[in-house]
């Protein structure tokens, strides 16, 4: 038995030790002159790119390179098949590419706004014509594809980190040298059912639901209503990303590298912005999960002692609130690296203005980050009952700190005034809504674990009273209007684009209330902008006992933001995603 233990424990350190770290880096800048596309300087990247990551251990022997002419589709798509044959489970990949880039009309129907985004090989051309029809241009399907493929293969041991240093639209009317930047690739007299413009990167394309993938991290040097402009004869991606990975502690997160590559790029190319997408809370080319507090962007600097932040009243901010300002890729707050403190003056249901304490050292945005010292009271108020029963003083004065640090109300004695009661019977801890005796949650009544008892009865309070919060939230915008409905369907198990849908009426009961026979029927969810605004959507369900779940996106349907844009009057059916319905029932 101690031989079988001690040949795991080596092969777990052999398996540590012989990870292997790989990287493929794509730089097409001198296209040919047939293709339409003007010349950029993505070549000087390699070195850059190549020079960061020698620094961080991969060898010299594991980076791969296809520069211009090497660059063309086909060799691209070998190159990527040749590196995820070599790999194994826990292995690093970096995948980097430098070039143009270009929308490029749909060919599947799977996009709302009835355009994919594309990479531009060397043998892609500008242009649609009769003898070229884009079929040289690397679609985000295809892409999405690839990157799936490869987190299989790395297994959830392993770590893949994409970069994007080109763009696939705007005009170049607004000066610089730009990647990208040439009309939309489509059919001549082609019209989008939809509006293109979004605040997402364009190859980011979720793909399978596969168990355990690798973690996952794209950064896109610019949105894709955006170029992406050079800085001295550098992508601005490329540059910014070498010179953050030179600054970085060790154990640093994807989440903290992309806050120097945003405070970098907000100087040399401040027309654009960068973009994180993926598991950020991810040590950087290694597997562990790094700690990250709450935290809260500054949108914009005014004067020497006022800030606005990208969070408001419905983040549970309200006036009277503290925080304490960090410098951007901060875990939590730290008073030694504290930069100043500040108080919440006004807010809105989406942002505030904070009065700060001291001047900020500059008023480059980027660099810094809001975490919230103690929330002042406002419209979200719970009052909680904990039971005779339960004289532990060190879980009461949990709750009771938690209510006061977030700004969620206060315990009370009398049980009639409460919203939520905290009683016990026998060995079980038990939390309820007070009207009806709801259980929210139940635990052992175990003196020996109560600490973290004490932390999921918080949590449970937390979301309870934020639930109840958002249903009474009344949003009164007409420019602003979402209906949306659930289709339900009969599959046509042959051809899934054939599934017939059926009329809801079909499924309504006697009262004509719309019902579904759990875990049996499934349904799809058709959406329509009813207003006068392009918006993006999101979708919560907040159940009877004020919980608050992801109705979409969500782990099966991860949508990402340009998947979640709808022009006015644009009507749209999630066709790639499906719903069925297990207890509690719920309307």
């Amino acid at each position: 038995m101690k031989k079988w233990i001690w040949g795991v424990i080596a092969f777990m350190l052999m398996h540590q030790v012989y990870a292997e770290k790989y990287a493929l880096i794509i730089a097409v800048g001198d296209y040919p002159k047939e293709s339409g596309w003007r010349n950029i300087s993505s070549k000087n990247d390699v070195a850059l790119i190549k020079g960061a990551l020698r620094r961080y251990g991969f060898p010299k022997q594991n980076i791969s390179t296809l520069i211009n002419s090497q660059a063309y589709k086909q060799a691209i798509l070998l190159a990527l098949r040749s590196l995820q044959a070599k790999l194994q489970q826990g292995d690093v990949v970096v995948i980097h590419f430098s070039g143009h880039g270009q929308l490029i009309f749909d060919d599947n129907g799977d996009e709302l706004d009835g355009l994919d985004e594309a990479l531009v090989p060397y043998d892609a051309k500008v242009r649609y014509t009769a003898v070229y029809k884009g079929e040289n241009h690397i679609r985000d399907d295809d892409w999405g594809k690839i990157l799936t493929a490869f987190r299989n293969t790395l297994g959830n041991t392993g770590n893949l980190l994409v970069l994007m240093d080109s763009c696939h639209s705007g005009s170049l009317a607004r000066g610089g040298s730009a990647r990208g930047g040439q009309p939309l690739f489509a059919p001549p007299n082609w019209i989008s059912p939809g509006n293109n413009q979004n605040r997402d990167s364009f190859m980011y394309e979720a793909d399978g639901t596969a168990q355990d993938l690798a973690p996952f991290v794209m950064i896109s040097g610019a949105s894709a209503d955006e170029l992406n402009y050079e800085y001295r004869q550098y992508g601005s991606l490329s540059f910014a990303f070498s010179r953050a990975l030179q600054n970085l502690e060790n154990g640093s997160s994807y989440r903290q590298l992309f806050a120097h590559i945003q405070s970098t790029m907000n100087i040399i190319s401040p027309k654009q912005t960068p973009i994180l997408e993926g598991d950020a809370d991810y040590e950087i080319f290694g597997g562990d999960y790094v700690s990250q507090e709450r935290y809260y962007e500054v949108t914009a600097i005014k004067g020497t002692h006022k800030i606005t932040i990208n969070a408001g009243r419905l983040n549970g901010l309200f006036k009277g609130t503290t925080v304490t300002i960090m410098p951007a890729g901060s875990r939590k707050i730290e008073n030694e690296k504290r930069i100043t403190t500040g108080t919440l003056m006004e807010t809105t249901y989406t942002s505030a203005t904070l009065a700060l304490k001291d001047p900020l050292p500059d008023t480059n945005e980027s660099k810094y980050w809001v975490f919230v010292n103690t929330k002042a009271p406002g419209l979200v108020s719970t009052q909680v009952y904990i039971h005779p029963s339960i004289d532990q003083q060190k879980f009461i004065k949990g709750i009771q700190k938690f209510l006061q640090k977030e700004g969620l109300g206060e315990l009370t004695k009398d049980s009639l005034m409460a919203d939520i009661m905290v009683h016990r019977r026998m060995d079980t801890l038990r939390l309820s809504i007070t009207n009806g005796l709801l259980d929210l949650a139940k635990y052992p009544f175990d003196l020996e674990s109560m600490e973290a008892t004490v932390t999921e009865v918080n949590q449970h309070i937390y979301g309870y009273a934020y639930g109840k919060y958002l249903k009474e939230v009344s949003l009164e915008n007409r420019a602003l209007a979402l209906e949306f409905r659930l289709l339900p369907f009969e599959e046509n198990k042959t051809q899934k684009k054939d599934d017939r849908i059926i009329a809801q009426t079909q499924m309504d009961d006697a009262s004509g209330i719309f019902k579904v026979r759990p875990y049996t029927d499934r349904v799809r969810l058709q959406v329509e902008n009813l207003g006068t605004e392009p918006f993006y959507f999101t979708i919560v369900e907040i159940n009877s006992k004020g919980q608050v779940a992801p109705f979409l996106p969500n782990k099966a349907c991860p949508l990402n933001d340009q998947e979640r844009l709808l022009a006015p009057g644009q009507k749209q059916v999630l066709q790639n995603c499906l719903w069925r319905f297990a207890p509690p029932y719920e309307r």
